[in-house]
């Protein structure tokens, strides 16, 4: 599909999404039946007879409940004696073998409110091949109970073992539109929720939201190692339209939530919105692996998210295509202004993921503090959009909260045609704060980054917030396109190129590029490169010669440059063949089939006080640029300011 009508489909469709109301679980409609749990006994409940009562007991269990409410007409409700308020459910207590809690019936509402206080369901005595919930039916609601698993290993089979499993044992497209809402689900050997697809066509519209899952309560700040010890919540076998809502889902042993699309049929329209994982908000309480993980998912929406705190990646789009990523805290405190690193990137896009977009013209994200990367893409990552985020910066954009390595990291071959901002009006990108680059580019090829992208500079476009090391870096990266509008106060060159193979790489900033540690642009990163007779020599973008004046009176002027070449003039600001000088962008002429080219100059300009750039032909997105060409006098070192 074409880049830009995808890219306008995704627009619109996230404007719907975040314009529509904040999708929370369906209210049921009243009760039909009504089934009250007056005991925690849990005991073998036999056939259903309309009402649930155990003469030996001497009153009803929460199994029978459910056995009769499955039996049922029309909606039923389980409710819970005052009595029980405090107690646990010990299930397959006094009866053995019971198994779990099979829901296979619709229009079921458990709701442990009812008993005032806190209900707790204890799996530990259940046995192998079981999950503490399974869920088979639709339109079914569990809320406020606490599922507590075991501490053992019991369940080598990946269907069990989990706090709650949806899924369509039949597959005739069941298990569907079902809610958990508002409980506490910890300890399970697998994880703490599984929903599940099937080839019918089951397992879609699934709500869990409000719910703590990996910890037995909401004001939990560490991990005592109660989490679930596979994912917090996984997605798998084609079930599509999960509403994953206002959770906190931590201190599990792999990932916080995994979108397993690999197997079973592709996963899509998922939504995960407004949930703290890998984190209470201030608390490092990261899930073992990665916060979310997006493996071959189709149009995930991950928006308004903290996600910080995690022991790999923050989020992590594996082979996924059609993500939108926008409204995210990633790497950062509750605050924004503190880091909450996760211990890899921030973002991982990798192996073929394509057409995602992280940050978009209606809503960016916060990537910052995080161990390696802001973002990362890798291994065949093609087609993705970055723009209007904040990258190493607080929330505000005002403070470096840095990033360890660079802000945006473009690596491997196979990587191509990925935007770094685009050249949409009014869509501000800041990259800057990072430890090391602001921008590096290794062995890809086709980036392209965009006017709307500024490095090295704070929110408000002009003071200084720059990147450790260069504001760009392309290792011997092909065809890169650099149209960013600012490039300042980086602590190398503006933009370095290096690496014989580096070719192609159209050099072009749009509005300044100055003050920074090194030269404004550095083929080889080793200081100025003096022009060459003949222009043969090889090197990072052929160490092409930069263009030289040879007349001009007044604002006339002309010179030579290669043949056919674009040369692009600038406003010379310092000495832009040494330490900190650069330019500002003014104008461009075309060089002839000799080389010989002239031009009218803007206002102010004249012939002592521009500095050039030349372009290989076609330029746009395939000519190698040369550095900036020396001047003699130089213009007065002012404050940066755009017009």
């Amino acid at each position: 599909m074409n880049t830009k009508i995808l890219y306008l489909f995704l627009v619109v469709a996230l404007m719907l999404t975040l314009t529509g109301p904040t999708i929370t679980p369906s209210q049921a409609a009243p009760a039909d039946a009504t089934f009250t749990v007056t005991t925690n006994l849990d005991y073998s409940p036999g056939a259903p007879d309309g009402s649930c009562y155990n003469s030996v007991v001497e009153g009803c269990g929460l199994r029978e409940a459910i056995v009769e409410a499955n039996a049922a007409a029309g909606n039923k409700s389980i409710n819970f004696s005052t009595a029980l308020a405090g107690l646990t459910i010990y299930l397959n207590s006094p009866d053995a073998g019971l198994g779990g809690l099979s829901i296979s019936g619709d229009n079921i509402v458990i709701d442990g409110s009812t008993s005032g206080g806190d209900i707790i369901i204890d799996a530990g005595g259940l046995s192998a091949n079981n999950n503490l919930f399974e869920i088979q039916g639709n339109n079914n609601t569990i809320r406020h109970l606490m599922l507590r698993g075991w501490p053992d290993t019991r369940n080598p089979d990946p269907n069990y073992g989990h706090g709650v499993r949806i899924y369509d044992s039949s597959a005739n497209g069941m298990a569907s539109y079902n809610t958990l809402d508002y409980l506490r689900i910890f300890g399970f050997e697998h994880n703490g929720v599984l929903i599940s697809g099937d080839l019918g066509g089951g397992g879609h519209h699934n709500t869990v939201a409000h719910s703590v899952i990996g910890g037995a309560n909401w004001s939990q700040t560490t991990c005592p190692g109660d989490g679930n010890r596979w994912e917090g919540i996984a997605i798998a076998n084609g079930a599509d339209n999960t509403n994953i809502n206002a959770n906190q889902i931590v201190c599990n042993g792999n990932s916080g939530v995994w979108l397993n699309g690999g197997t079973g049929g592709q996963i899509s329209e998922t939504i995960i919105q407004t949930n703290k994982i890998g984190t209470d908000g201030a608390h490092d309480m990261g899930n073992g692996l990665s916060g979310i993980v997006d493996t071959q998912a189709i149009s995930t929406t991950i928006y308004n998210n903290q996600i910080s705190g995690n022991n790999e990646w923050g989020v992590w789009l594996q082979s996924s295509s059609a993500a939108v990523l926008t409204g995210n805290r990633i790497g950062l405190d509750i605050t924004g202004n503190v880091a909450l690193p996760n211990s890899f990137d921030g973002v991982l896009v990798s192996d073929g993921a394509a057409y995602n977009h992280i940050g978009t013209d209606v809503g960016r994200n916060w990537i910052s503090g995080n161990t390696y990367c802001g973002v990362r893409l890798d291994t065949g990552a093609h087609d993705n959009v970055l723009e209007n985020n904040y990258i190493g910066t607080n929330m505000a954009g005002t403070a470096a909260v840095p990033n360890s390595a660079a802000g945006v990291a473009v690596s491997d071959s196979s990587s191509t045609n990925n935007f770094i901002g685009t050249s949409q009006a009014g869509v501000y990108q800041i990259i800057s704060g990072n430890t090391r680059e602001g921008i590096y580019i290794e062995d890809a090829g086709g980036t392209f980054i965009g006017q709307a992208t500024y490095i090295g500079v704070a929110s408000d476009r002009l003071a200084a917030l720059g990147n450790g090391l260069q504001g760009v870096m392309l290792n011997n990266a092909t065809d890169t396109s650099v149209f960013a509008t600012v490039i300042a106060y980086n602590g190398g060159a503006g933009v370095a190129v290096v690496g014989n193979s580096a070719t192609g790489n159209s050099i072009r900033p749009q509005g300044i590029i100055r003050s920074n540690g090194g030269l404004p642009v550095d083929l080889g990163n080793d200081g100025p490169t003096p022009n060459d007779p003949g222009d043969s020599d090889s090197g990072p973008n052929g160490l092409l010669n930069y263009p030289v004046i040879t007349g001009g009176s007044g604002s006339a002027v002309s010179g030579t440059a290669c043949n056919n070449c674009t040369v692009f003039i600038y406003r010379a600001i310092g000495n832009p063949a040494a330490v900190g000088g650069g330019g500002e962008y003014a104008q461009e002429v075309t060089a002839d089939a000799s080389g010989n080219w002239n031009a009218t100059l803007s206002s102010g300009l004249t012939p002592a006080n521009i500095t050039m750039m030349a372009c290989e032909s076609p330029c746009f997105f395939t000519g190698s640029t040369s550095e900036m060409s020396p001047v003699t006098v130089y213009e007065v070192f002012l404050p940066l300011v755009l017009k």
